[in-house]
């Protein structure tokens, strides 16, 4: 989203003043009731500064939904940025062909797998991360420390580079979520083939 005016990036009080000017978007949704409830607390959106996730079990709300946030925009002298905007489908029917969701005009991109804070969220029949940008960003940061370090440090201060360094990219936020059963084997696979590569053997992860 963007503005001709608003807080000062960076400022103290800019988050919290920011978090006033736009509450207004999450309360008319919050009393038209668009979009999910778990035990009765909304989850319909979600906002952290300016991104803004909708959640919704049919396309017909969602769409309502993203014409109640236009509408609350443009009374804020705000516009969403629809190049950066999409839309993630999760459910046995996401193959399934289906209007468009229109937003300033513009038909939203159905995709695949969305980033969201670090971790990307798979289109699936059921709620998955891909861990695959993790596991990749994991491999290349490894082998960068291992082809620098390799024969000027000793195994024990590469492990532990490895530790403080590495093992957070792998891992990343994955303590929030559930994982699968082959979530945790690919996570293990990788910890290991790296280690394997390295020393020749495979270690635990702690």
């Amino acid at each position: 989203m963007w503005s001709t005016c608003g807080v000062r990036q960076g400022g103290v009080l800019s988050p919290f003043l920011f978090a006033i000017y736009v509450d207004d978007v999450i309360v008319n949704l919050h009393d038209k009731r668009l979009g999910c409830s778990v035990g009765g607390s909304y989850i319909g959106c979600l906002m952290y500064a300016d991104d803004l996730v909708f959640l919704s079990a049919s396309l017909t709300v969602l769409q309502q939904m993203v014409d109640v946030c236009e509408q609350e925009m443009t009374y804020l002298d705000m516009k969403f940025n629809a190049s950066k905007s999409m839309v993630l489908r999760i459910g046995k029917a996401r193959r399934k062909l289906c209007d468009d969701i229109r937003l300033c005009g513009v038909d939203l991109q159905f995709v695949s797998t969305v980033k969201y804070f670090g971790v990307y969220i798979e289109s699936a029949n059921t709620f998955k991360l891909s861990l695959l940008e993790s596991q990749s960003n994991f491999f290349r940061s490894t082998n960068g420390i291992f082809y620098k370090c390799k024969g000027s440090m000793c195994e024990t201060v590469m492990m532990h580079l490895f530790s403080s360094y590495c093992k957070p990219i792998l891992f990343y936020a994955l303590d929030s979520v559930h994982l699968s059963n082959s979530n945790l084997k690919s996570l293990t696979h990788s910890w290991h083939a790296i280690f394997w590569k390295l020393f020749g053997t495979k270690l635990l992860i702690v």
